[in-house]
């Protein structure tokens, strides 16, 4: 909880740390709450004052996780069918028809806009996972324990497999997009 007493300082407090939290920059967050970013620097400093670094990193890294869990399902479900401004399902152009103006019922238009959403918010999130995580620290030389190694190793590399998981989905999406029809049928 906030040191301050008063409660608007308090609730603007608090919005400063959940935007911080949600990986927006301290120029972003003084530009939002109409501070300077000296002083949404202190206010999250007071912050992490009240909390051990640990238990904060654990509590970002838990959020990053569910974060990424829910990208995760949106990126593996099906996409929508588009609909229409007049209601109705959109569908692509018979390419048999020399008109040019009949629907081919079997291939729907796809609204994939929240994927699309969703891609551009991974990479951000993965990279603030790997730094939360210590996957870009450098490991020490000198170090004797080497299970302990043995089981970062591991882990980084089940993390690294993860990512390159996701990112052959992005690319499969992204592939998948850049071949647009010209137009949509209208009705």
């Amino acid at each position: 909880m906030p040191r301050s007493k008063d409660l608007t300082l308090a609730s603007r407090n608090l919005r400063i740390k959940q935007m911080r939290d949600d990986a927006y920059t301290l120029q972003q967050i003084a530009d939002t709450v109409d501070l300077s970013k000296a002083r949404v620097s202190q206010i999250l400093e007071e912050f992490d004052e009240e909390v051990t670094a640990g238990g904060y990193r654990a509590f970002l890294a838990a959020n990053g996780e569910l974060g990424l869990a829910e990208l995760t399902k949106i990126l593996r479900k099906d996409s929508p069918v588009k609909i229409s401004a007049s209601g109705r399902p959109a569908y692509l152009l018979d390419p048999d028809d020399p008109s040019g103006r009949t629907l081919d019922l079997s291939k729907p238009v796809l609204d994939d806009s929240v994927k699309i959403d969703a891609i551009g918010k991974l990479s951000p999130l993965l990279d603030r996972l790997s730094k939360l995580r210590g996957a870009d620290a450098r490991i020490e030389k000198d170090v004797a324990d080497t299970d302990a190694i043995a089981n970062y190793k591991q882990y980084v590399q089940e993390v690294l497999e993860e990512r390159a998981n996701l990112q052959k989905q992005v690319a499969e999406l992204t592939a998948k997009y850049e071949v647009i029809p010209s137009g949509e049928p209208a009705g």
